[in-house]
C-alpha cells in the first residue's frame, strides 16, 4: 500500500506532496518509537537500535528506489538541490510580499477576513494567509486549537496509534502549509477533520459532557438554585 501510494505521490509531480510524505513518515516513526525508547527516565538501548536501524534502511534506500525509477516521474524532484532558482518558489516569494504587507499594517488582529481589501495575489502561503488575516492572536488560537486536545488527553492519547498518525500528519500538514493551502481548502480540509474526529472518539464518553441546555432543566441545579 506504501509503495503503491508512494508512487501515486511521484506521479502528481508534487514537490510539496513529497516533503509532505517525508516529513510525516519520519515523525510517525519517532512518535512510534517514544514509548519504547524512553521508558521512564532509561533510555531503552534495543528499541532505539531498531528504529535507527529503520531510519538507516530508508535513507539508503530511497536513493536506490529513485535511480531505477523512469524520467519521467523524478525530473521534477531534481531540483530539490538548488530550490532557491525555481521558478515557482520565485513567483511564491513574490506573491509572499504582499501577505506581508498587509500583515504588517495590524500584526496583532490582522486585516481580517473582508473581502474590501484589494488583494491581486494568491498567498501561496497558508501561514501568511492566516496571519494577515487573523494577525498572531488569531493565528495563535488557530494553532491551540490542534494543540489543546493533545494536552488536556496526552494521558489517553499516549499509546494510540492513529493519535501518532494524526499528530504526524498535523506536523507535516505545519510544514506543508508553508507554499500551499490546506484549512481553506474544501478538499483537504475534510479529511483532516475527519481523521481528528476518529482520534477523539476513541477517548472515553463522558469527557465529551457537556450542558448546551437550560440550567433550569438540570436536576441539581434546579434544587440548589432558589431562583
Amino acid at each position: 500500500t506504501g509503495g503503491i501510494n508512494t508512487l501515486a505521490l511521484l506521479m502528481t509531480k508534487s514537490r510539496t506532496g513529497l516533503v509532505f510524505a517525508v516529513v510525516v513518515a519520519l515523525a510517525l516513526l519517532l512518535l512510534y518509537f517514544a514509548d519504547h525508547v524512553f521508558a521512564g527516565r532509561k533510555i531503552r538501548l534495543r528499541p532505539l537500535m531498531k528504529m535507527l536501524l529503520l531510519l538507516g534502511i530508508i535513507v539508503v534506500v530511497t536513493p536506490l528506489v529513485f535511480m531505477v525509477l523512469p524520467e519521467s516521474l523524478i525530473w521534477r524532484f531534481r531540483d530539490f538541490g538548488n530550490f532557491t532558482s525555481a521558478t515557482s518558489w520565485q513567483a511564491r516569494m513574490i506573491h509572499w510580499q504582499e501577505s506581508i504587507k498587509y500583515f504588517i499594517l495590524s500584526p496583532s488582529f490582522g486585516v481580517g477576513a473582508a473581502k474590501s481589501v484589494g488583494f491581486k495575489l494568491a498567498p501561496d502561503n497558508e501561514w501568511l494567509l492566516l496571519l494577515r488575516k487573523y494577525g498572531l492572536l488569531g493565528t495563535s488560537w488557530f494553532v491551540l486549537m490542534f494543540i489543546t486536545p493533545f494536552y488536556a488527553y496526552r494521558s489517553v492519547l499516549k499509546h494510540n496509534l492513529l493519535a501518532k498518525l494524526y499528530a504526524a500528519i498535523l506536523i507535516g500538514l505545519a510544514v506543508y502549509m508553508l507554499p500551499a493551502a490546506v484549512f481553506h481548502s474544501f478538499q483537504l480540509m475534510p479529511f483532516v477533520m475527519i481523521l481528528g474526529g476518529m482520534v477523539f472518539s476513541a477517548l472515553p464518553d463522558n469527557i465529551y459532557e457537556v450542558s448546551l441546555g437550560n440550567e433550569a432543566d438540570d436536576p441539581e441545579i434546579h434544587t440548589n438554585n432558589s431562583d
